[in-house]
């Protein structure tokens, strides 16, 4: 089961995108139409991290502008972690080179499907411990119906030695998975996706 915060920020979500289905025009829907609409993904304006300001130092804010997914806006957590501001850096890159097409090719998806992703993935820190860390990366729209943002939140699975002043290396991406908004996010449960002969779970 994935951590008490990652399901917080992935229930305020799903909310905002069940409250966008009920606030849809009053015409009668067609039954593709509600469909349609209850998995649109939520508006970026309708998202308020104060509502979460908690995990505020764990989220994050990507554009998909030209398939680079730079960051926009970082929180400290995720400074202290890589060690340096973030604003501009494609998020790709901070994983190893080895895992970067995948990534994109994840993002990708769930910016067309407008589903939230799950990735797990760790990264050796600079005193030579392992950080082991969920990602939950959602998607959100802009007023035109286009996803043109990415909200995500960094958590960590056990101790976080670099608060201990240790930053981290490259990160090692271990497992994707879209979340399927009308269940639960379980780790045992993975769905196989298939995007131009490349497989991503």
């Amino acid at each position: 089961m994935s951590h008490s915060s990652t399901l917080s920020f992935l229930s305020y979500w799903r909310a905002l995108q069940q409250g966008a289905a009920q606030n849809s025009p009053q015409k009668l829907p067609t039954r593709r139409e509600e469909t349609e609409i209850s998995r649109a993904a939520p508006l970026r304006a309708d998202f308020d991290p104060v509502q979460l300001k908690d995990l505020m130092p764990q989220m994050m804010m990507i554009a998909t502008a030209g398939n680079d997914y730079r960051f926009r806006l970082t929180g400290g957590f995720l400074v202290a972690l890589h060690g340096a501001g973030l604003k501009t850096t494609p998020f790709t890159k901070l994983f190893a080179p080895a895992h970067e097409e995948q990534l994109k090719v994840a993002l990708n998806l769930s910016a067309h499907r407008q589903q939230p992703l799950i990735l797990t993935a760790s990264a050796t820190t600079s005193g030579n411990e392992t950080v082991r860390l969920d990602i939950a990366i959602a998607p959100l729209r802009n007023a035109s119906g286009e996803v043109d943002r990415l909200v995500g939140l960094y958590q960590p699975r056990g101790p976080i030695p670099f608060l201990r002043r240790a930053t981290v290396t490259a990160m090692t991406l271990h497992s994707v998975r879209l979340y399927d908004p009308e269940r639960l996010p379980r780790e045992s449960h993975l769905r196989l996706v298939s995007i131009s002969g490349k497989r991503i779970a």
